[in-house]
């Protein structure tokens, strides 16, 4: 670029910039001005969506799943064995709503944190005794789902019968 062209951008990027930062010029004021609102339509206001709020929204959508069943477990005594799923990247623990069940969540419940476990909550007759076995275990997730494929599928290789359990990559247990 030649000298004179760069000199004839900068003088016109700085009147850009002096009128862009100018104050506006009154070309004619005859004392009787108007808003302009009288001629600008006013938007229509819209009437407010009912937006549940999300605890209940949330408790409306869990409380449809239940009662949650899996007639193939009751509660009691599991035997510790080797697990076959290897490729399991995060732990899953089996527990309802019955006593033996809360006893081994309030147990167990700073290990099942401590390896990140996720909770299927496989027996519970309403969402007031999942909502109780969540108190029990505040930071651990929950889940209610019934059991009965993880059984079917698990059948083949384990003979589970009982809960709660623990099932890991390595291991399941109670």
């Amino acid at each position: 670029m030649t000298h004179e062209i760069k000199a004839a951008l900068a003088a016109l990027l700085m009147i850009a910039g002096a009128v862009a930062w100018a104050e506006p010029v009154v070309i004619y004021d005859s004392g009787r001005s108007e808003s302009i609102e009288a001629y600008v339509p006013r938007p229509k206001p819209q009437p407010k969506a009912f937006k549940p709020k999300p605890d209940a929204l949330i408790a409306s959508l869990l409380d449809r799943r239940f009662p949650v069943h899996t007639p193939e477990l009751t509660p009691g005594i599991v035997a510790p064995m080797a697990s076959a799923f290897s490729g399991l990247t995060q732990p899953v623990f089996l527990v309802g709503s019955d006593d033996l069940s809360r006893r081994w969540l309030r147990q167990f419940g700073g290990k099942l944190r401590a390896v990140g476990a996720v909770g299927l909550v496989i027996e519970a007759q309403s969402l007031a005794e999942f909502q109780e076995l969540a108190a029990l275990a505040p930071a651990l997730r929950l889940v209610p789902v019934s059991g009965s494929d993880l059984v079917r599928q698990l059948a083949p290789t384990l003979r589970l019968e009982h809960y709660p359990l623990l099932i890991s990559a390595r291991r399941i247990e109670q």
